[in-house]
């Protein structure tokens, strides 16, 4: 009965384990090649460290009833993942932006076409273009996404500000323009650049 059934299937001290990596990261864990047919009952999300690599990855626990009444376990890692949106037509420059600032912390960075429930006419084949970060494991994707998540707040912001007061707009534009010469003798423009890539980011997907 269920009871039983609950019993049995609690104790997890005899489940055998198996470690199934994910095909495309080349881990160098140490697994079971052959297949097993069970039925999931439970999952856990956890963290595997990768010897070679030196650092922790994400993964899950799934917990299976065999075929043959027995009990098993096995890892699966995966890279958890966000999509950032960007202004249109600003998606090359949050792009570069992006792939600068955490091509250390994140797994890839990738500019990719994806339907947008958003766009009026979001059903045709026209897709909208976001970066996608990928990360080895939750905690530096958390991190990034609160940062970005900053971001994002702050440029919402300063647009429903510019839509209020829209002199500003034209007056900070002609501030800028007069001071074009002074940023690059002063070796300053990339620093314009950055901010410029940055305030074309203006959601955050999951």
């Amino acid at each position: 009965d269920e009871d039983e059934f609950e019993k049995q299937v609690g104790n997890n001290d005899d489940f055998t384990e198996d470690i199934v990596p994910l095909a495309d990261l080349d881990l160098s864990f140490e697994k079971r090649l052959e297949q097993r047919i069970g039925w999931l009952y439970n999952l856990q999300s956890c963290e595997l460290f990768d010897e070679e690599r030196r650092r922790f990855l994400s993964a899950f626990n799934l917990y299976f009833i065999g075929n043959k009444d027995d009990r098993f376990k096995i890892y699966i890692t995966y890279t958890p993942y966000f999509y950032v949106g960007a202004k249109l037509e600003r998606e090359n420059d949050v792009y570069a932006y992006l792939s600068k600032r955490y091509h250390n912390r994140c797994l890839s960075c990738d500019l990719i076409g994806k339907g947008d429930l958003d766009l009026l006419n979001h059903l045709s084949s026209i897709q909208g273009t976001f970066i996608r970060l990928r990360f080895h494991d939750i905690n530096d994707l958390m991190k990034a996404h609160k940062e970005l998540q900053s971001i994002v707040k702050r440029n919402i912001e300063r647009e429903k500000e510019q839509q209020s007061h829209p002199e500003l707009v034209v007056l900070k534009r002609t501030t800028s323009s007069n001071l074009t010469s002074d940023l690059i003798v002063d070796g300053l423009s990339n620093a314009n650049v950055a901010e410029k890539q940055i305030d074309g980011i203006i959601e955050l997907r999951e």
